[in-house]
């Protein structure tokens, strides 16, 4: 998340904008239904997510941050 926010800005106000406007969408139809009108990370909202990340990872320099990105996350198993 870190990453896409410092390296991609375009791409993650885009997606900033997708999920509120997806919140904003269904937030009737949710609320009738008694539902969580849940983003890509359930209740939490992507700036929150972001702000979690900063704190954990905000003091990486821009090269850790990316061997970071490199080296953990989903199928990461080439030993980068």
């Amino acid at each position: 998340m870190l990453w896409l926010y410092r390296f991609e800005r375009p791409a993650y106000e885009e997606w900033v904008e997708l999920e509120e406007a997806k919140i904003a969408k269904f937030a009737e139809r949710t609320a009738a239904r008694g539902q969580h009108n849940c983003g890509v990370f359930g209740r939490k909202r992507i700036p929150e997510v972001l702000a979690e990340a900063m704190a954990l990872y905000g003091e990486m320099s821009d090269d850790a941050l990316h061997d970071f990105r490199m080296s953990h996350g989903h199928c990461v198993s080439n030993g980068y």
